[in-house]
């Protein structure tokens, strides 16, 4: 399924660059941003190139390829089927969606990724979860994945594993409201709940109690939100937290990307942090 995204991606990337709206045609070079910053450009300026739309149609169809590669590697089968169906909805309203799902390759992967879901079709990673979380029994855990399609089979795993209670914890624009929401953290606050299964919405201000353990379902390339969801764990005592990687795939590149930026982020901190001492110092000598 990899490949053939891969090679209709790249078919794609090859009419954009011989038409000179890009630089490269390489899958593992053309990033999402760019993309982005691609389609904006030529959104403003449809009155000069003839052909702007439909080579904003093709960024579309290369996004969407971009995301379904992602998906399939880093989450699974089964949330690329989901958002397969998603494609096949949106084909009515969208040209992008209505080339994908009509062009006989792109059928070709959505055709295999159909027949292999299911139990067999899972990611390797349900398993390690599965085992780190038997391994720290008894300890409350926070797990922390991108995609809701993840939190309900993350959730749905855990309820098997005996003296694991979980509990989703999404968004409000994903259908949880902030009652809801409360109600979730007080129960797991409380122990009625000891694995909390959390998108996004986890790693951000709301007060959500330290935990020992926190997983990470993916790396995300934000220096950021890797902090925050880290955060999470360990405040009052210390903990552990592990980070899911998935051996040659965008999880290895996302992985190394945030660690560079936090890198950075900290020597950034320190060179902030000599400079303040020497004005202080220099401040104390004036005076």
């Amino acid at each position: 399924v990899k490949n053939i995204l891969e090679s209709v991606l790249k078919q794609r990337l090859s009419i954009l660059k011989k038409a000179g709206v890009i630089h490269s045609e390489d899958v593992e070079k053309v990033r999402k941003l760019q993309l982005l910053e691609l389609q904006g450009s030529l959104a403003r300026n449809t009155d000069v190139n003839k052909n702007a739309y439909l080579h904003i149609s093709l960024v579309a169809e290369c996004l969407k390829l971009q995301h379904a590669l992602l998906l399939l590697q880093t989450q699974g089968v089964t949330p690329l089927v989901d958002f397969f169906k998603k494609m096949e909805k949106q084909a009515s309203k969208t040209k992008a969606a209505k080339r994908l799902v009509t062009d006989w390759t792109f059928k070709k992967a959505m055709i295999i990724a159909y027949e292999f879901r299911g139990e067999e079709g899972e990611h390797p990673k349900f398993n390690v979860l599965k085992e780190l979380v038997e391994a720290n029994a008894g300890e409350k855990v926070i797990i922390f994945t991108q995609y809701r399609s993840s939190v309900k089979k993350i959730a749905a795993m855990l309820n098997e594993i005996d003296g694991v209670v979980p509990a989703e914890f999404i968004g409000q624009s994903k259908g949880m409201t902030q009652k809801e929401q409360i109600a979730t953290i007080q129960k797991f606050r409380d122990g009625e709940v000891n694995a909390l299964v959390c998108t996004n919405i986890g790693e951000e201000g709301l007060d959500i109690p330290a935990v020992p353990l926190g997983i990470l379902f993916e790396p995300v390339p934000s220096a950021l939100r890797s902090i925050q969801r880290i955060g999470r764990v360990g405040r009052t005592n210390i903990g552990k937290i592990y980070v899911l990687v998935t051996k040659d795939t965008l999880d290895e590149k996302y992985y190394w990307v945030a660690k560079r930026k936090e890198e950075r982020m900290g020597q950034l901190l320190d060179d902030l942090k000599y400079e303040v001492s020497r004005q202080r110092t220099l401040d104390s000598f004036d005076a």
